[in-house]
């Protein structure tokens, strides 16, 4: 089974379709705030695009979302940038996310001494400059500054020296995390 949590405006064919919202189209209206109404060991793969940001807790938040994946399941998440103009703009943003922020989750990082109930290798992390792209002019000059992206990872101590020294910011970070059980 396949999770998309907090859905929006995206209603995915083949998922659960979980969102807040009782104004859009989804499976099941619950706040991820809560624990989530699922039994453990349910879904194979949750996708989580630009919504953890909303959570309240986001220890708790990861822990369900442990708790209802499969062994070696894998979550997408994809969360905006500590340094993004929406990270902070928008009031019911509660976390942000940078480079890293996720290791602390993985008994290989050695890192986890708090969190031992938890346990997520993280196989793959991004960097994104624009979190959108919009029609007309400001649309063209987006598209072509997300063929460059590539350009901010590298490698992890890469991705931190352009997170710290990118003047613009970038919008969006990405990580696919493998469930260990």
């Amino acid at each position: 089974m396949k999770l998309n949590l907090g859905c929006g405006l995206t209603y995915k064919k083949g998922f659960v379709n979980l969102d807040i919202n009782k104004n859009i189209k989804a499976d099941i209206y619950h706040d991820m705030n809560n624990k989530l109404p699922f039994n453990d060991h349910t879904f194979d793969y949750i996708l989580a695009d630009n919504c953890l940001n909303y959570s309240r807790d986001i220890i708790t938040t990861l822990r369900d979302l442990y708790r209802i994946t499969k062994p070696n399941g894998t979550i997408d998440v994809y969360a905006i940038h500590y340094t993004s103009p929406y990270a902070l703009k928008h009031l019911f943003h509660n976390c942000q996310f940078g480079v890293g922020s996720l290791d602390i989750m993985s008994h290989e990082t050695g890192l986890d001494r708090m969190y031992d109930d938890l346990n997520f290798k993280v196989e793959k992390e991004k960097l994104f400059v624009f979190l959108k792209c919009y029609d007309g002019k400001l649309g063209k000059i987006c598209k072509f500054i997300n063929h460059f992206n590539f350009l901010f990872n590298f490698t992890q101590l890469w991705r931190i020296f352009c997170e710290r020294f990118w003047i613009f910011g970038f919008d969006e970070i990405y990580y696919k995390l493998r469930v260990i059980k």
